[in-house]
Order: C-alpha cells, then structure tokens, then sequence
C-alpha cells in the first residue's frame, strides 16, 4: 500500500512554471549542498514542502500526507513500518488532525542555499525566494496561454505570440482574413487602406 502511494507520488506529472512547481516537496537537485535527512518528506523523499509532523516525530509534506490520508483508509507510516514494524502504534497512524506544522524545520528550509536548474539560467538565492524565481525565470519552459500546443522558453514567448503563434490572430476588418497579431497591427495602425493588398469587401 505505502509502496504504491510513493510510487504514484512520484508519477504525478510536472506542472509549468507558476503553477504550484511542486506540489509534493522541492527535488534534492536544487540544493547547493546535500540536504539532511531531517529536511526530506518521508513519502516522496524531497526536500519538504510546508512540513508537517507526525505523532510519531516524522515529518511529510502537507500535500503528501493529505494524499496518502485521502487515498488509503487507516495509512500507517511508512518510516514507522521501515524502522520497526513490529512495534507499530496508534501514534503510527497517520491523519492531517493528528499533525502539527513544524516551524522550526520550514525555517531551516526556507534559509537553505538553492539554485535554479533550468538551462541556461544562473539564479541562486535561498529556499524562501525559489517560488518567485521559478514563476519568473527567463529559460522557464511554459506553454503558450493561447492554447496552440507549443512550449516555449518564458523569455521567447512575445516572440513566438508576434511570428509563430497559429492561434495568435486577429480578422482584418478590411478584407475579412486572419491576420498574424504584428501584420494587423502594422495594417491598420500604419499602411492606408489598400496597402499590402488589403482591399474593403
């Protein structure tokens, strides 16, 4: 049971930049250094996100334990079973009621060095900036809010709406053809009426 809450933990897909990066705690790449145990989620062994801490003194992302509450009736916690499995108590079982915030572990991890990894950028700072930094990072991959399927670094993105988007257009009110966003705008902030071969119907 616990072995397949990790592993659908870990096949829960990538969200895009700014939209809740990482929902189940932040991947141990981004450290400068190797993180301590203490700061690892003991379901899906990231850096912990919003820790939480068991009766039993371990601690689990929210996120995580409000999944593995959600998902599996009486969850038991899987260091508890690791650890001892025979002496296994009612502290053992895991409920969001029965954890509290850990404050002084998600302060340690706040002040904890990171780095980004996208490629090609060189942001680093600590823990606490890494959200924002990840919601603004120019070489961020993120999909085009157009809905026209491509993905395209944050920084390329006016680009792409001015010279690629398919679903960036706009109808000409001249000659009733869609019209790349840049060209329209030239058409009819620019150029008279007939320029470009753009007739009145």
């Amino acid at each position: 049971m616990a072995e397949n809450t990790s592993r659908a933990l870990q096949d829960v897909p990538g969200s895009s930049p700014g939209e809740n990066e990482f929902p189940f705690g932040y991947p141990t790449s981004i450290c400068e250094d190797v993180p301590g145990q203490k700061y690892l989620c003991s379901n899906c062994n990231n850096i912990l996100k919003k820790a939480l801490q068991t009766l039993c003194g371990h601690r689990y992302c929210s996120a995580c334990l409000a999944w593995i509450v959600r998902n599996n009736k009486n969850a038991i916690c899987q260091k508890c079973k690791e650890e001892d499995p025979d002496t296994l108590s009612e502290e053992s079982l895991l409920a969001e009621e029965r954890a509290f915030g850990d404050a002084a572990i998600n302060k340690e991890i706040s002040e904890l060095k990171v780095h980004c990894v996208t490629l090609g950028c060189s942001w680093s700072g600590i823990m606490k900036d890494f959200e924002e930094h990840q919601s603004l990072c120019d070489y961020a991959l993120i999909p085009c809010h157009t809905g026209c399927g491509h993905v395209v670094m944050r920084r390329k993105l006016a680009e792409h709406l001015e010279n690629g988007c398919a679903n960036n257009v706009t109808l000409c009110q001249q000659c009733q053809r869609s019209l790349p966003g840049t060209e329209h705008q030239v058409r009819t902030l620019l150029l008279p009426t007939g320029a470009l071969g753009c007739y009145p119907r």
